[in-house]
Formats: structure tokens, sequence, C-alpha cells
């Protein structure tokens, strides 16, 4: 019988099973705003064949619906963290995927972190969607927001 805990997240038991969590409502709370970015993917309106090219093929098409998608850079981020091997994803390729991913290993292993534009604080994440600790929930940072900063920053300088 589905029972409520105090999250609001059902449980519900199978014969044979351990008890399920139906995690829909906890997971909102626990990513936050982020959460539902699937639900306003562009490529959920494209034949799925297009983001798994055969080897030779073209990824242009995958590619050119992941620019006009709104949240690219939550789908990158969370095939990076995923180590997705297949597909365009975000709007990179496999090797451009791996190329990220060892920039971002590289950044770990030197104890590299960025700080926030807004707030000063360090970041965590990344390498294309980090998170600033600050305030009560926090709030997301993409990198490009980092390299606007690091231009602004320059010219400031300059």
């Amino acid at each position: 019988m589905p029972t409520t805990n105090t999250r609001g997240a059902r449980r519900a038991a199978a014969p044979g099973d351990d008890l399920l969590l139906d995690l829909p409502g906890v997971l909102a709370e626990v990513t936050g705003p982020a959460a539902g970015w699937r639900d306003r993917a562009l490529c959920a309106e494209v034949d799925p064949e297009a983001f798994f090219p055969e080897k030779g093929e073209s990824a242009a098409a995958a590619k050119r619906v992941c620019a006009a998608c709104e949240v690219r850079a939550d789908c990158l981020q969370e095939a990076l963290d995923r180590g997705e091997r297949f597909g365009v994803w975000g709007g990179c390729s496999e090797r451009e995927r791996r190329a990220l991913a060892r920039e971002a290993e590289a950044m770990r292993r030197a104890g590299r972190r960025p700080a926030c534009p807004r707030h000063g604080r360090e970041l965590s994440g990344g390498p294309v969607l980090w998170h600033c600790p600050a305030g009560r929930l926090g709030h997301r940072v993409m990198a490009a927001d980092l390299d606007e900063a690091a231009e602004a920053a320059r010219r400031a300088a300059a």
C-alpha cells in the first residue's frame, strides 16, 4: 500500500521487493529549479536517431537543435557528470565532452576552483554549470558567466 513520508514522496512495496521510493517530489526538492530541464529540452521533439549518428555521419543536425535549446548547459553538465560516452549531448560530441572532462579533471587535480563573479565564493561542480553556495539555496553559474567576468576584469585592468 502506498504511503507518504514527511517530504511527500510515496513509498510502494512490490511483492518480493524492498520499499521503492517514488522520487519526483524529492528530486525537485533536492535539485531545485533545474530539476525539470528535461521537460524543456528541444531534443524531445526530434527523432532521437539524429543525436546518435553512425561513425562517419554528421552530427550537425543534432548540434543545430542543441544550439537553439534553452537547457543546453544542463544537458551537457549531466552528460559530463554521468560520463556519457555516446551521442550528442548539450551540443557536444563524444570527443568534445572528453576534452571538457579532461579540462575539469586537470582543474580538480590542481585544486583550482573558480569564484562566483557576484559573491566571490568558491564554486563547486563544473565545468559547464557551477554552483555558488551563497544565499539560502545558492545559485547556478554558467561557464559563459565566468568567461564574461574574466573578460570584464581584463578590460578593467587594461
